[in-house]
Protein backbone atom coordinates (compact mmCIF):
# COMPACT_ATOMS: atom_id res chain seq x y z
CA UNK A 1 0.00 0.00 0.00
CA UNK A 2 2.62 2.23 0.97
CA UNK A 3 4.54 1.51 -2.52
CA UNK A 4 0.81 2.31 -4.43
CA UNK A 5 0.59 5.54 -2.25
CA UNK A 6 4.18 6.33 -3.43
CA UNK A 7 3.44 6.02 -6.97
CA UNK A 8 0.57 8.21 -6.98
CA UNK A 9 1.98 10.82 -4.78
CA UNK A 10 5.13 10.51 -7.48
CA UNK A 11 2.58 10.86 -10.55
CA UNK A 12 0.73 14.00 -8.82
CA UNK A 13 3.98 15.38 -8.29
CA UNK A 14 5.30 14.53 -11.91
CA UNK A 15 1.50 16.05 -12.95
CA UNK A 16 1.99 19.13 -11.38
CA UNK A 17 5.75 19.90 -12.57
CA UNK A 18 4.35 19.59 -15.52
CA UNK A 19 1.74 21.94 -15.36
CA UNK A 20 3.57 24.19 -13.36
CA UNK A 21 6.31 24.13 -16.64
CA UNK A 22 3.50 24.31 -19.04
CA UNK A 23 2.36 27.29 -17.34
CA UNK A 24 6.04 28.49 -16.83
CA UNK A 25 6.44 28.08 -21.20
CA UNK A 26 2.72 29.88 -21.44
CA UNK A 27 3.53 33.28 -19.46
CA UNK A 28 6.75 33.24 -21.05
CA UNK A 29 5.48 33.68 -24.66
CA UNK A 30 3.36 36.10 -23.33
CA UNK A 31 5.70 37.63 -21.32
CA UNK A 32 7.97 38.12 -24.65
CA UNK A 33 5.51 39.58 -26.50
CA UNK A 34 4.45 41.98 -24.18
CA UNK A 35 8.34 42.89 -24.30
CA UNK A 36 7.67 43.42 -28.56
CA UNK A 37 4.42 45.58 -28.25
CA UNK A 38 6.66 47.39 -25.14
CA UNK A 39 9.28 47.70 -27.78
CA UNK A 40 7.60 48.64 -30.51
CA UNK A 41 5.76 51.44 -28.16
CA UNK A 42 8.69 52.96 -26.91
CA UNK A 43 10.22 53.30 -30.50
CA UNK A 44 6.74 54.91 -31.90
CA UNK A 45 7.41 57.62 -28.52
CA UNK A 46 10.88 58.40 -29.14
CA UNK A 47 10.06 59.46 -32.60
CA UNK A 48 7.53 61.02 -31.26
CA UNK A 49 9.75 63.26 -28.95
CA UNK A 50 12.04 63.98 -31.60
CA UNK A 51 9.28 65.17 -33.71
CA UNK A 52 7.66 67.55 -30.80
CA UNK A 53 11.84 69.11 -30.49
CA UNK A 54 11.62 69.53 -33.81
CA UNK A 55 8.01 71.52 -33.50
CA UNK A 56 9.26 73.56 -30.54
CA UNK A 57 12.49 74.47 -32.18
CA UNK A 58 10.57 75.47 -35.46
CA UNK A 59 7.58 77.53 -33.53
CA UNK A 60 10.66 78.74 -31.01
CA UNK A 61 12.30 80.59 -34.39
CA UNK A 62 9.00 81.75 -35.82
CA UNK A 63 8.00 83.10 -32.42
CA UNK A 64 11.94 85.22 -33.06
CA UNK A 65 11.05 86.22 -36.28
CA UNK A 66 8.01 86.87 -35.47
CA UNK A 67 8.91 89.26 -32.19
CA UNK A 68 11.05 90.92 -34.64
CA UNK A 69 8.39 92.17 -37.54
CA UNK A 70 5.93 93.28 -34.35
CA UNK A 71 8.99 95.57 -33.03
CA UNK A 72 9.34 96.50 -36.43
CA UNK A 73 5.69 97.17 -37.15
CA UNK A 74 5.11 99.06 -34.09
CA UNK A 75 8.61 101.44 -34.46
CA UNK A 76 6.40 101.76 -38.03
CA UNK A 77 3.11 103.15 -36.05
CA UNK A 78 5.04 104.92 -33.93
CA UNK A 79 6.20 106.89 -36.29
CA UNK A 80 3.61 107.12 -38.41
CA UNK A 81 1.26 108.63 -35.41
CA UNK A 82 4.39 110.95 -34.47
CA UNK A 83 3.69 112.15 -38.58
CA UNK A 84 -0.28 112.63 -37.65
CA UNK A 85 0.46 114.69 -34.76
CA UNK A 86 3.02 116.86 -36.91
CA UNK A 87 0.33 117.25 -39.19
CA UNK A 88 -2.97 117.81 -36.94
CA UNK A 89 -0.12 120.67 -34.80
CA UNK A 90 0.18 122.06 -38.58
CA UNK A 91 -3.50 122.20 -39.61
CA UNK A 92 -4.29 123.36 -35.94
CA UNK A 93 -1.27 126.30 -36.51
CA UNK A 94 -3.22 128.44 -39.60
CA UNK A 95 -5.47 131.07 -37.74
CA UNK A 96 -8.66 131.01 -39.69
CA UNK A 97 -10.45 132.15 -36.74
CA UNK A 98 -8.98 135.36 -36.09
CA UNK A 99 -9.27 138.37 -37.91
CA UNK A 100 -5.91 139.13 -37.96
CA UNK A 101 -5.93 135.61 -40.08
CA UNK A 102 -8.14 136.88 -42.83
CA UNK A 103 -6.38 140.03 -43.64
CA UNK A 104 -3.90 138.26 -45.39
CA UNK A 105 -6.25 135.44 -47.34
CA UNK A 106 -3.38 135.02 -50.36
CA UNK A 107 -0.63 134.04 -47.49
CA UNK A 108 -3.28 132.20 -45.62
CA UNK A 109 -4.36 130.26 -48.93
CA UNK A 110 -0.92 129.36 -49.72
CA UNK A 111 0.01 128.25 -46.04
CA UNK A 112 -3.19 125.93 -46.84
CA UNK A 113 -1.98 124.04 -49.69
CA UNK A 114 1.50 123.37 -48.39
CA UNK A 115 0.08 122.19 -44.92
CA UNK A 116 -2.52 119.99 -47.04
CA UNK A 117 0.82 119.28 -49.46
CA UNK A 118 2.60 118.17 -46.69
CA UNK A 119 -0.27 116.32 -45.40
CA UNK A 120 -0.59 113.66 -48.40
CA UNK A 121 2.98 113.67 -48.65
CA UNK A 122 2.50 112.59 -45.19
CA UNK A 123 -0.36 110.01 -45.75
CA UNK A 124 1.42 108.48 -48.84
CA UNK A 125 4.72 107.76 -46.83
CA UNK A 126 2.95 106.33 -44.20
CA UNK A 127 0.49 103.92 -46.65
CA UNK A 128 4.00 103.48 -48.90
CA UNK A 129 5.57 101.16 -46.18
Amino acid sequence: MLTQLNLYLMIDLFAVCLILGGGWCWQSGRDAAIIDTLKGNAAKLELSVELNEKTIEHMVRNAQTLAAANQTLTNRIVATEVEHVEAWQSIDALDLVSDAGMDDVTGLEMDSKETLAKSIDGLRAATGR
